[in-house]
């Protein structure tokens, strides 16, 4: 899943990538006529300036798109954009927290994954795709693995930076199923939908579990080794979110 007004960003060094920051003003969308911004290292150093270049604005969403070179920037995470939003003709300044890792932590589940293992879901009214339930699910595993892992400083790890999403797969799919049973639970009042919500949760959540009891991975993927004693590890004995 691509970066989101919102949420924490993700870039990935080396390529070229994006962040959105969405100006919200007494919790109403305000559209910008100019945006600018700055890039602040861990420390708040300015890696890059106050500038304009690279930052485009669509209603009340400021993007800014950039190669993210190695030579700048190290994979790590708590940079800082700082966004210079103006709106209304006032100036406003925002900042976004994001994070610069190896790769990127995608899931390619599409919505034929979906139904052809339950025709009976289908695109709810107003909407015309099932995305935003594959994404919000993809967002609770992203945010689950990231809690699991630690650096050598305590620190969360992006789970892109050391998973392989596609160990992910199946578990997406039940928990993108359950989030759709938890939206027409609301409409459906008496159904079994509340019941198809909590039992498919769960199959997602034993399947994360399961993945996590066993499982390669790529704790310090700067050395481009996988090492005997990233193999097989277990992080399954932190209790999960739910």
């Amino acid at each position: 899943m691509s970066n989101r007004a919102g949420q924490r960003g993700t870039v990935v060094r080396g390529e070229q990538d994006s962040l959105h920051y969405r100006l919200m003003l007494d919790d109403v969308e305000s559209t910008l006529t100019a945006a600018e911004v700055a890039i602040l290292d861990t420390n708040g150093n300015a890696i890059v300036a106050r500038t304009g270049t690279g930052v485009t604005t669509s209603g009340a969403v400021a993007t800014y798109t950039r190669t993210w070179s190695a030579s700048s920037f190290e994979i790590e995470d708590g940079f800082r954009a700082v966004f210079y939003l103006t709106s209304g003709g006032v100036e406003y300044t925002r900042r976004l927290y994001f994070d610069v890792v190896i790769r990127a932590f995608h899931s390619q589940l599409s919505d034929s994954d979906i139904t052809e293992v339950n025709p009976y879901i289908e695109t709810l009214s107003g909407q015309t795709s099932l995305a935003s339930f594959r994404r919000e699910a993809w967002r609770q595993i992203s945010d689950t693995l990231r809690q699991r892992l630690q650096d050598r400083n305590f620190r969360s790890v992006n789970p892109g930076n050391v998973f392989y999403p596609e160990q992910f797969f199946e578990a997406h799919r039940l928990l993108s199923m359950s989030r759709y049973y938890f939206a027409t639970s609301f409409a459906s009042a008496g159904s079994e939908d509340w019941d198809k919500y909590v039992a498919l949760r769960e199959q997602a959540n034993a399947l994360i579990d399961q993945q996590l009891s066993k499982i390669d991975v790529d704790l310090y993927p700067a050395d481009g080794r996988l090492e005997p004693q990233e193999r097989g590890r277990n992080y399954s004995g932190i209790g999960l979110v739910r």
